[in-house]
């Protein structure tokens, strides 16, 4: 007696789908037997989060797109499930390959782009712009977050010092690129010999600093 709904049960063991969130009150009964005790089933919404998932190569890019992620199992053999980024690259669509340290997940390849770590190339990730240093199922997804991956190539960013200026007033917008220091410590520098795109026409950026 499922939820106040009989089942029957020829075999003993009963496989049970909730299609609705909520507590569940499970007990059981036969001829000639004493009804069991009673037990409880808590069904849970799937948890998601919608984000922009982002996977660029220097080649190109392999997706970029809202995405709405389900959770999924957090470890290796977890019973337990997050919405994290290993979720999000594996629901893309794309084939991904991953190898396992313990409890962390690490990415081998997307869509044939494998690492390659002889000659320097490998996937890396990014939360809004913040590099990741973590394993990619050890990071949990939050609405609006943008997670970008990138192949042989890292991002850029830019910023404005007064985004709302007067007509022939001056606005200073910096250009970053990011890279990796001799300590292999994350850093952004300004990004000079760039190009600027404002309102659809191309400006030269020598410094990484252009006055507008």
């Amino acid at each position: 007696v499922i939820a106040g709904e009989e089942a029957e049960n020829d075999s003993g063991v009963y496989e049970y789908t909730p299609l609705t969130a909520g507590e569940k009150i499970i007990y059981a009964k036969k001829d000639g037997f004493v009804d069991s005790d009673s037990a409880t089933i808590i069904a849970q919404d799937l948890a998601t989060s919608t984000i922009r998932l982002q996977i660029k190569t220097l080649d190109g890019s392999l997706y970029d797109r809202e995405i709405i992620v389900s959770a999924c199992a957090d470890g290796l053999a977890a019973t337990t499930t997050t919405v994290n980024a290993k979720c999000a690259i594996e629901q893309s669509g794309l084939i991904s390959d991953w190898s396992w340290s313990g409890d962390s997940a690490f990415l081998n390849s997307i869509g044939g782009y494998a690492n390659d770590y002889v000659n320097g190339i490998y996937w890396g990730w990014f939360s809004n712009l913040e590099y990741g240093q973590v394993a990619l199922n050890r990071h949990e997804l939050v609405n609006g977050e943008k997670l970008l991956l990138v192949y042989n190539t890292n991002p850029l960013r830019t910023s404005v010092d007064n985004a709302t200026p007067n007509v022939n007033a001056t606005s200073t917008i910096t250009v970053e690129q990011f890279g990796l220091d001799l300590s292999w410590s994350p850093v952004w520098t300004p990004a000079a010999s760039s190009t600027l795109v404002i309102a659809g026409r191309e400006v030269n950026n020598k410094s990484g600093t252009y006055e507008y």
